[in-house]
């Protein structure tokens, strides 16, 4: 959609979907040989909670995702559309940032550059 108007909300993973306490039941999981840790596995372990609020969150703006996790390092668009196709907001999955840069911010400014048309955005 670039050039084209939209919301976006840039989405880390790590601490906002997995959570400290999805992360100690998904390493519990492990312990119990319930779950193997690969990233498949660690998706299932998101917190409930959270993904129902950035479902909700997704729903009422209309507003578009864009990955700035570093599980964008190890896994492109496709494979992050592929992992998340089960959760409420897998339909407004619509990037990543690029390449890192020295801070999360850097990236961020570097993607909203290079897509104008932006109305507003949130990170979180």
């Amino acid at each position: 959609m670039c050039g084209a108007r939209m919301q976006v909300i840039f989405l880390d993973i790590d601490g906002v979907l997995y959570t400290k306490r999805s992360g100690l039941a998904f390493a519990q999981a492990i312990e119990r040989r319930r779950a193997t840790p690969c990233d498949e596995e660690r998706v299932k372990a998101f917190d409930v909670e959270a993904v129902k609020n950035l479902g909700e969150l997704v729903y009422l703006t209309g507003a578009r995702l864009v990955v700035s996790s570093t599980w964008r390092l190890r896994a492109d668009l496709h494979v992050l559309r592929d992992l998340f196709h089960h959760l409420p907001f897998a339909h407004a999955l619509e990037g990543t940032t690029g390449a890192q840069r020295r801070t999360r911010a850097d990236e961020i400014l570097a993607w909203l550059l290079s897509h104008p048309g932006i109305t507003s955005f949130v990170i979180i």
